[in-house]
């Protein structure tokens, strides 16, 4: 036997904590509400016949060692239901992880493609000023051709 939530109990957790311990995603695991103290009483029911001619004092130090040795069994058993658990939490943490990346590259990407619009505006605008620039100035040297005058030197 293993340890887990009940049903009903199992539904109230987030999802991560259902993967973990929800009785219906445990190989050998009750499906029902109920059903794990179901499997608990049955497996004390097997003392019954043993302990029912003994005296209190021997019938309760029975079952508590019939209980120990149970808890024995869980416990050598949680090893490998946590690794096989291990598998199914470590494969959805790196769902999670892609879908974070997938998120995080969007906005990257948002902002990437943003920078680059506002640099073309400005780029674009900066052009528009220069053309005018060179058009005010190509019209003044040819103000200045027609009206005899000489360009500085400096220009």
């Amino acid at each position: 036997m293993t340890g887990f939530l009940s049903v009903l109990h199992g539904r109230t957790r987030v999802w991560d904590c259902q993967v973990l311990h929800n009785g219906r995603w445990k190989t050998g695991a009750a499906a029902f509400l109920g059903d794990e103290q179901k499997q608990v009483f049955s497996k004390l029911s097997r003392y019954g016949s043993v302990t029912k001619h003994m005296s209190p004092a021997s019938r309760r130090d029975h079952i508590t060692e019939a209980i120990f040795y149970n808890n024995e069994e869980k416990e050598e058993g949680m090893s490998v239901n946590l690794t096989k658990n291990y598998s199914i939490i470590d494969k959805w943490m790196l769902s999670k992880r892609w879908e974070e990346e997938i998120v995080q590259t969007r906005r990257e990407m948002i902002a990437f493609v943003t920078y680059f619009k506002d640099l073309h505006a400005k780029l674009t605008e900066d052009l528009a000023v220069q053309g005018i620039i060179v058009q005010s100035y190509t019209s003044g040297q040819k103000s200045r051709s027609n009206s005899g005058q000489t360009t500085p030197s400096w220009l």
